[in-house]
């Protein structure tokens, strides 16, 4: 049987285990884009010209790439309204296998409060945006933008 203070230490162990292994919101409330890559600034300036990405001041946020696919996320246009604040994204996707890039450009908006992002449904309204490990910290970084 374990003494007493050996019980309160190995509780204390496990909860600065789990507080050093779990993403905290006063850790990662300095977090920012890192300065885009060198590839993916001449991709982006590459579909800039070919008019497959609208024209507009894009802020390299994040990429990533596998076996299966690149992608970029740009954001553009950041608006404050209230606990809001709205902004053109852009992805550049291309899939493994293919030559080309694939462009989707979309209205989003990062809901303060809550910590989400949510994407326009061409309509008007909103719909939820996939969450990710990360987004809370990005729509952080989003909202102290305008």
């Amino acid at each position: 049987m374990l003494s007493r203070s050996r019980r309160v230490r190995r509780r204390l162990c496990g909860l600065l285990l789990a507080l050093l292994s779990t993403p905290s919101p006063l850790l990662a409330s300095d977090w920012s884009p890192a300065a885009e890559p060198e590839e993916w600034r001449n991709r982006r300036v590459q579909l800039l010209a070919s008019g497959r990405l609208p024209a507009a001041d894009w802020v390299y946020m994040d990429s990533m790439g596998n076996e299966r696919l690149e992608a970029g996320e740009y954001l553009s246009r950041p608006s404050r309204s209230g606990d809001a604040v709205s902004f053109e994204a852009a992805v550049l996707l291309r899939r493994a296998g293919e030559q080309t890039w694939t462009v989707r450009s979309m209205p989003m908006r990062a809901r303060c409060g809550q910590g989400v992002l949510e994407r326009g449904d061409g309509s008007g309204g909103w719909g939820s945006y996939p969450d990710r490990p990360d987004t809370a910290v990005k729509v952080r970084w989003i909202c102290r933008q305008p």
